[in-house]
C-alpha cells in the first residue's frame, strides 16, 4: 500500500562480537590442535608468521609466550579491536607467508645491493626501462 511504511528492527553489532561470531563456524580445528602443532599467528597489522603450540590446556592454546582462546582463537587479554589471533596453517596459508617472506628478503637485499647514486643518468635510464619492460600485476 502506498503510504504505508515498514519498520525495520536493525540491531549493530560490535567488531568484537562479528569477529567471534565469524570464527565460531570454523573453530572445530582448534579443539583437534597438540602441542607441536604450526598455527598462523595473525595479528591485525603487519605480517602474519607461523608459530608452533607450545601448550594446551582445557580452555587456552599456548603458542611461544601468548594465549589464545580455544573457543574462538584469539589472544587471552588483547584490545578488543586490535586482537591477534591464530588460524589454522593450511597448505595454502603457508605458502602465502612463504611467497610474501621471499619476496620482501628480495626486495630488502635489492635495496641494500643497489647504490643509486653511484650510476649515472644513462645506467639509471636503462634499469628503469628494463624494470618497465616487466608486466605487472596488480596482485602482487
Amino acid at each position: 500500500m502506498p503510504g504505508r511504511r515498514l519498520r525495520l528492527k536493525v540491531r549493530f553489532l560490535s567488531l568484537p562480537t562479528l569477529l567471534q561470531r565469524g570464527s565460531e563456524m570454523d573453530n572445530e580445528w582448534l579443539q583437534n590442535l597438540k602441542v607441536g602443532d604450526a598455527v598462523i599467528i595473525k595479528p591485525v597489522f603487519g605480517d602474519s608468521v607461523i608459530g608452533l603450540v607450545s601448550r594446551l590446556t582445557k580452555t587456552q592454546i599456548a603458542v611461544g609466550r601468548d594465549k589464545y582462546r580455544k573457543t574462538n582463537g584469539f589472544l587471552v587479554g588483547g584490545d578488543a579491536y586490535y586482537r591477534h589471533h591464530i588460524k589454522e596453517a593450511t597448505k595454502e596459508r603457508l605458502d602465502a607467508i612463504a611467497y610474501e617472506s621471499e619476496y620482501c628478503r628480495l626486495r630488502d637485499e635489492l635495496k641494500a645491493l643497489a647504490k643509486w647514486r653511484c650510476f649515472t643518468n644513462d645506467q639509471l635510464g636503462e634499469i628503469l626501462e628494463l624494470v618497465k619492460s616487466f608486466e605487472v600485476s596488480d596482485g602482487v
